[in-house]
């Protein structure tokens, strides 16, 4: 059986180089079948390895230990989520102290997320603390559903201008707190470290 033919609305002018026999049908818009070999498809295209995007990524996490606290609250105030651990920096200028990202200049997209467990009324930012400016706003979420554990996303884009530091921030009010395990609770399987928040930058420009 014939393999379908690709489709594309004009081939142009076809190569003639006689290094690779295995031709590949191509029907265009007309609906005329031709077949060219594989070397000359190819031939102005770069290879995906070769492409640069230009984009660094950058994955930050809240991790703990098998059956580690993740931590608790802290009451009717804009606090920094619990970071602490840089998976990947392809910058190698990200600085992780605190609970604090520090960013080099550039346009980033980010998407973040972290659990939250009986917090009440919660809110989610990530905050310019540098500049006092708020980059990005989470989904507004009520946690107090039963013993659930709720898993709150945050995306956003946004560019800096300088050096500056960034935090993974939450605003809660009500709740029952238990001071160990507000911000997700662990699993504690032997030998599987938690996580507790993700937060993935890449820098694109």
């Amino acid at each position: 059986m014939s393999p379908n033919p690709l489709q594309i609305s004009q081939l142009g002018s076809e190569k003639l180089i006689p290094d690779d026999t295995d031709l590949i049908p191509i029907q265009q818009a007309d609906g005329i079948t031709r077949r060219i070999s594989k070397a000359n498809l190819l031939a102005n295209y770069a290879p995906i390895e070769e492409a640069s995007s230009g984009s660094q990524i950058i994955h930050i996490q809240h991790t703990a230990s098998s059956g580690g606290g993740s931590g608790g609250k802290q009451s009717t105030q804009w606090t920094p989520r619990p970071l602490n651990t840089i998976n990947i920096d392809q910058t190698g200028e990200v600085i992780l102290s605190s609970n604090t990202i520090t960013l080099p200049p550039g346009t980033y997209i980010c998407d973040a997320i972290g659990q939250f467990y009986d917090c009440g009324l919660l809110k989610t930012r990530l905050q310019d603390v540098t500049n006092g400016l708020t980059l990005g706003r989470g989904y507004f979420t009520y946690t107090n559903w039963g013993n659930l554990m709720y898993l709150i996303p945050l995306k956003a884009v946004f560019t800096l201008t300088g050096i500056t530091n960034i935090q993974f921030q939450y605003f809660q009010a009500g709740g029952t707190y238990d001071g160990a395990s507000n911000m997700g609770v662990g699993w504690g399987y032997p030998g599987v470290p938690e996580v507790y928040a993700d937060v993935l930058l890449t820098k694109v420009g």
